[in-house]
């Protein structure tokens, strides 16, 4: 089985973003976006309105964004700190509408890694310097000039490296025209890492560093290093060189400070909703800075979706006062900009600021401008079931769960006993709690009968079970439920359901189930699917096959007798296959395989699936459907990530289709490496080598190409660009 990658819909979260002048003149401001593995250049007109300008897919994992203008330039570059081990900074190129690869700087394997740089980008507010990060001991900078025909040059590493250090957030510091200065909350664990009791661990101090780049010596040096609070996670630069006092904000719980060298610390406590649980502090998630000739504020946002505008009272270097004033409560975002033309840029949108973001008459608000709902103490739940009209988007029916119970699981079943027609079960939990370690009050499955011709729902009875029911589904006239480790199967009683057989030898917790014929297919939450059967003469299960390699499922689709494809967290997608010859042996054996399994050989089940596609989308998959989305189409496997972005995996039916579009994805390959320094072959293969799956997306950037490439190309697959093109169409027109 050979398939056909496409992402139907980019994902729509926003992992970071920056804004500047990239296309150059002091006029236009452009906004830069990660959305995961796709780069975006975006442009709001005068009405705030974004249009997409540019959208790239990186095929890596875009873990930082920052961008730099050297002195007197008018435009600015971008600078990209990915999963790919390299630096890499990019120009937009608004003749040709792409971006230009300046800059390509190795200094790292790829892969996230903890002491691989990439997590953290932080710039030089003159531009000539920039420091990449890594979670843990590795720091580098980079010095960044000109030659003489005006060309970006950008220097070897300097290290400012410091072992059994994890670092929290960096920043530049704007000390004007002195020797560029970063600064870095960092924690020592070396101490910890060497007592076993934990105390080193409790006693650990969370310090602020500054390194400086000696420009003169060409080095890097620790300058400066004070404790700071525990709870800090975040820098934010303050203007300095004659515009501020220079120094950083740092965010931490409950707290702002501002802190700088030399100077007492400054702090303001972040003002808390009124309806905020005790135990809950307040973190900063997002910050930007906007500077006017005269004046600049920071906007501040908290994870509960407000924002706060930060001021300064200074006289030249000396901060005598921190003012932190409630702003607006937006969507929680992951990178806030301020434009020039008085919008804020946040995640889900943006909205308006006037007259500088002053607004005197502003009443704080605490419940009817709060986005989700109320924060409650950990163990606390709200869940509901909804019964919707799909012609007309309408709910017929909405049942709040009471006692702190939420719903985790739910199908219809029809069981033998015709009496009440289809039914709807639901699994639910009580009380779940899962810091400081998971338990639960009870578990229920409840049995509801549809009602007004299935516009509302009745309650029949609600079964306590011992456990999460994470996954339910209907077989030969009774309900499947799986319990923890444990496969139940129930009959309908008529005050509770009634247990009939079980299976507990499953090896975690179980979170799918499928079932086709009399096979039934149940995936585990970290090992993979397990295929079984239910002898009814003996009333037992039994698995009689399972998956060598452990798979942490997010996500299952059964597709046919033999086949489930599954999607693991770390954004894999495979297909498991029951080899033919087995599959024919289990039907044809009297005891269905039984006998094999209970000589219990090879930990687990006597037969084994095959892997018979692999493909790493690089997002995290939670839901699959088998759609065709055309009438009379072809049927293709649809998947939706947690990022937002929808995809399909075609079957090719021609082995001419699957020798073309493989030769033309190697040539792409060869001819058109990903933009951020990250190989495509191995992004594809992150955890496991991809396997009979070629990359759509790939494919499709082939009309992207320089013309003679394009040729190039499409001579050495013995067509011309014309019919490459229309190849690509077709396979395209035969999934939408």
């Amino acid at each position: 089985m050979y398939l056909y990658n496409l992402t139907l819909q980019q994902a729509t979260g926003i992992v970071c973003a920056i804004n500047g002048s990239f296309s150059g003149g002091n006029k236009s401001q452009e906004i830069v976006v990660a959305r995961g593995k796709v780069l975006e250049l975006l442009r709001p007109d005068e009405n705030g309105k974004i249009q997409t300008i540019l959208s790239v897919d990186v095929f890596g994992a875009i873990r930082s964004l920052a961008h730099f203008r050297l002195t007197g330039a008018q435009k600015d570059y971008i600078v990209v700190g990915s999963d790919s081990g390299r630096i890499v900074i990019l120009d937009y190129n608004k003749e040709k509408n792409v971006f230009d690869k300046i800059h390509q700087e190795t200094f790292g394997k790829s892969g996230s890694r903890r002491i691989v740089p990439g997590q953290y980008l932080a710039i030089d507010p003159k531009g000539r310097a920039v420091m990449i990060g890594a979670c843990e001991k590795q720091k580098l900078v980079y010095v960044l000039n000109r030659d003489t025909a005006a060309r970006l040059t950008i220097s070897s590493p300097l290290e400012a490296h410091k072992s059994h250090t994890i670092t929290y957030s960096i920043a530049g510091v704007d000390c004007g025209f002195d020797n560029p200065i970063f600064a870095a909350i960092e924690l020592d664990y070396s101490e910890a890492d060497q007592d076993s009791t934990g105390q080193a661990a409790n006693e650990a101090q969370k310090v602020l560093t500054f390194y400086e780049l000696d420009l003169g010596l060409n080095h890097v040096s620790r300058k400066w290093s004070e404790q700071v609070d525990n709870g800090a996670n975040m820098l934010v630069t303050v203007p300095g060189g004659g515009d501020g006092p220079s120094g950083v904000l740092v965010c931490a719980e409950n707290f702002v400070i501002y802190k700088n060298q030399g100077h007492p610390d400054v702090r303001a406590v972040i003002p808390r909703r009124a309806d905020l649980p005790a135990e809950r502090g307040v973190l900063i998630v997002s910050a930007t800075m906007h500077k006017q000739k005269s004046m600049f504020f920071f906007l501040l946002q908290t994870e509960y979706g407000d924002v706060f505008k930060v001021t300064l009272d200074h006289d030249n270097e000396r901060v005598t006062e921190l003012k932190i004033k409630y702003f607006d409560t937006i969507p929680v975002t992951s990178a806030m900009c301020v434009m020039k033309l008085g919008f804020l840029f946040g995640e889900n949108g943006k909205m308006e600021i006037e007259n500088g973001g002053d607004d005197e008459d502003k009443d704080d608000p605490l419940s009817d401008e709060q986005y989700g709902y109320p924060k409650a103490e950990s163990d606390k739940w709200v869940s509901c079931i909804r019964v919707l009209d799909p012609k007309t988007t309408e709910t017929t029916c909405l049942l709040e769960l009471q006692d702190n119970e939420a719903a985790f699981s739910i199908c219809t079943v029809n069981f033998h006993d015709k009496e009440y027609g289809t039914l709807l079960a639901v699994g639910t939990a009580k009380g779940l709690q899962f810091w400081p370690k998971r338990s639960l009050t009870a578990g229920y499955i409840h049995i509801y009968r549809f009602v007004k011709d299935g516009k509302s729902l009745e309650l029949l009875h609600k079964t306590q079970v011992d456990g999460i029911p994470l996954a339910l589904c209907q077989f030969q006239g009774r309900l499947l439920a799986g319990i923890g480790s444990i496969l139940r199967l129930y009959d309908l009683g008529k005050r509770r359901l009634l247990r009939k057989c079980e299976n507990k030898l499953f090896p975690n917790t179980i979170n799918s189930i499928h079932t086709y014929r009399d096979r039934i297919y149940v995936g585990d939450i970290q090992e993979s699917f397990h295929y079984c059967k239910y002898r009814r003469d003996e009333n037992q299960l039994y698995v009689f096959a399972d998956d060598s390699v452990p798979r942490w499922l997010t996500s299952a689709y059964h597709v046919d007798f033999d086949t489930m494809a599954g999607a693991d967290k770390f954004g894999n997608i495979y297909f498991v296959r029951l080899p033919q010859d087995v599959s024919d042996e289990i039907e044809d054996d009297p005891t269905g395989g039984k006998i094999k399994w209970e000589q219990g050989k090879l930990n687990g089940a006597p037969n084994k699936v095959e892997e018979i596609v692999q493909f790493h989308v690089g997002d995290v998959v939670t839901c699959m459907q088998k759609a065709s989305l055309i009438p009379g189409g072809t049927e293709c496997v649809m998947y939706g990530t947690v990022m937002g972005s929808l995809g399909a995996l075609l079957a090719f039916t021609s082995r001419d289709d699957v020798d073309f579009f493989s030769h033309l994805e190697m040539h792409m390959r060869q001819e058109h490496p990903p933009l951020c320094g990250r190989d495509h072959m191995a992004y594809r293969s992150a955890y496991f080598p991809v396997k009979d799956v070629i990359d759509g997306d790939l494919c499709e950037q082939y009309p992207t190409l320089p013309l003679d490439i394009q040729r190039k190309i499409a001579d050495e697959l013995d067509r011309t660009p014309a019919e490459i093109l229309k190849k690509l169409e077709e396979v395209r027109n035969k999934i939408v």
